[in-house]
């Protein structure tokens, strides 16, 4: 996750040499920033209790002015600061501090100072970017919705013409039956025959669907990142989902042909062989 930087300022009442004493060397940081504090050369170890401990580099420092810090498990654009400023008007020395904080972090920093000062005094503290991402989630879920129940319905009537087709296929082969069960197929032989030439087709209609989504991903890539200019945005299709997705076009039509087959199952051997 990002950092965001901040700023925060300290009015200090004393002389600049008094409060470097308290930034600039490790015992002046020790009662206030840190339980313990320990340094050599350039390198910073604070310590809070027994368990928490955080290494900094010295990045670089001004006697009397400003030292600035890098943790060491923190990327190299970020930094914690702390600088002393003079205040003409006032004649109040400042305390400057600038440091990089998560944005839930910030949150926090905020809900905290709010907690502790009268109305008038609180921040208020609108995340732009947080709430923007958070209306295009928005319009995505909506939109995904509404592709969902299309699908869904899609699939209903998808299984029902398959249902339609077979008992047709049923129809049309009525005699066929009564030939297979005059030479000793069993109801659960017909019944296998159909079920099996519904998987046939399910796995055959989700391989070609699959075929067909691979080409148009072929053809959608580069028309994408032209447009866009985004080198790294490509849609792509997972082996998971696409083997799930032939399972479950198998599975739908193998439910959609469970009647006809049953249907051919129970026909009377002898009318079927009578069937013109």
């Amino acid at each position: 996750m990002s950092k965001e930087k901040i700023y925060l300022e300290y009015p200090l009442k004393g002389s600049a040499a008094m409060i470097w004493q308290h930034i600039g060397t490790a015992s002046g940081l020790s009662p206030w920033f840190a339980d313990k504090v320990e340094n050599f050369d350039r390198t910073y170890t604070f310590c809070w209790g027994k368990t928490e401990k955080r290494v900094a580099h010295l990045v670089s420092q001004r006697n009397g002015v400003y030292v600035k810090f890098r943790w060491e498990d923190e990327s190299q654009n970020t930094y914690f600061e702390m600088r002393i400023t003079y205040n003409e008007l006032t004649r109040e020395h400042t305390l400057e501090i600038t440091d990089f904080a998560d944005k839930d972090e910030i949150s926090a920093l905020i809900a905290e100072y709010n907690r502790n000062v009268e109305e008038d005094d609180e921040i208020n503290y609108t995340d732009l970017v947080a709430l923007l991402m958070s209306s295009i989630t928005l319009v995505i879920n909506a939109i995904s919705y509404v592709l969902i129940a299309f699908v869904s319905v899609s699939l209903v009537v998808s299984s029902i013409m398959i249902g339609i087709i077979t008992y047709i296929s049923v129809l049309e082969r009525t005699k066929e039956i009564g030939i297979l069960r005059a030479i000793g197929a069993s109801k659960k032989d017909i019944s296998r025959i159909f079920n099996a030439e519904t998987a046939i087709v399910g796995f055959a209609s989700g391989a070609i669907g699959i075929g067909i989504t691979l080409l148009l991903i072929l053809i959608a890539n580069p028309i994408l990142q032209a447009v866009t200019g985004i080198g790294i945005l490509r849609a792509s299709l997972p082996v998971i989902g696409a083997v799930i997705l032939v399972l479950l076009s198998i599975s739908l039509t193998m439910i959609a042909g469970l009647i006809p087959s049953r249907v051919a199952a129970k026909k009377d051997p002898v009318v079927a062989l009578r069937t013109e």
